[in-house]
């Protein structure tokens, strides 16, 4: 009787039908669960704000890769869009002749899955005017799932292979977009033609202080070639102007 007293007096009923616990008695109970539950969220957020411990596993990224006639270089700078998953890398690509052979890449993360890719060529183009030595940009775009620790590159051509791995600690976060396949033919063909344009603009202004050196007499009869070559000046850095906006406009994002 005595015990079922002390089970009675441990809830107290109200007319609504709810149960009250009784003063006192819950209390450890409730501080029982925040301090495991806080426990919980402690262990479980760790790997948001606290820095990634493992080892980084970046892995022959200075090294010069040689196939053949062709050596490939991967430049510095490896960007990431966390929004859109999308990566990229850039490399140099330096040969004798143009080779045949194309270069292939292979891209899986650390759990071995294999991830898409665009590879966007540039025009290759000589060193050195009239020279056999052709360089020749890439932009290798891939996916990255956020959870990657890093990514295992193999690149191939004319059957030599080498591999390296890129931690993904090393890529910054920016705001990339994904590439057209002509995007880097298009952005050499502007600059190619704003270096065609400076040229032009220097052998106009050469011929304009040419005449301002002669005397009166003869640059009163080259007057009508002075007004024809300001203007076309004044048509050449308007083109100049035109063509950095398209170049603006086509790095947008990158």
């Amino acid at each position: 009787m005595k015990g079922d007293k002390r089970m009675m007096n441990f809830f107290n009923k109200k007319d609504n039908g709810y149960i009250i616990l009784k003063d006192g008695y819950n209390k450890p109970f409730i501080f029982g669960t925040i301090l495991i539950l806080c426990i919980l969220c402690f262990f479980v957020s760790t790997k948001f704000w606290l820095p990634d411990g493992r080892d980084r596993m970046t892995l022959n990224t200075k090294n010069e890769m040689s196939f053949k006639d062709t050596i490939v270089t991967l430049n510095e700078g490896y960007y990431w869009n966390g929004e859109t998953n999308v990566a990229q890398i850039t490399f140099k690509e330096v040969c004798i002749a143009e080779s045949n052979d194309k270069i292939e890449f292979d891209i899986k993360t650390d759990a071995g899955n294999e991830m898409p890719m665009s590879l966007i060529k540039g025009k290759a183009i000589p060193e050195e005017e009239d020279s056999m030595v052709l360089i020749t940009d890439y932009i290798l775009q891939f996916g990255m799932p956020s959870d990657t620790y890093y990514l295992k590159f193999k690149i191939t051509k004319g059957g030599i292979s080498y591999d390296f791995i890129i931690d993904y600690r090393d890529f910054e976060k920016k705001d990339i977009k994904e590439l057209d396949n002509n995007y880097l033919v298009e952005k050499q063909a502007l600059n190619n033609e704003n270096e065609t344009f400076k040229a032009q603009k220097k052998a106009l202004e050469d011929e304009l202080a040419n005449i301002n050196k002669m005397s009166e007499e003869e640059k009163k009869a080259k007057e009508t070639r002075v007004t024809e070559i300001n203007q076309a000046i004044v048509k050449i850095d308007n083109d100049i102007k035109v063509n950095m906006h398209k170049l603006e406009v086509l790095e947008e994002g990158i």
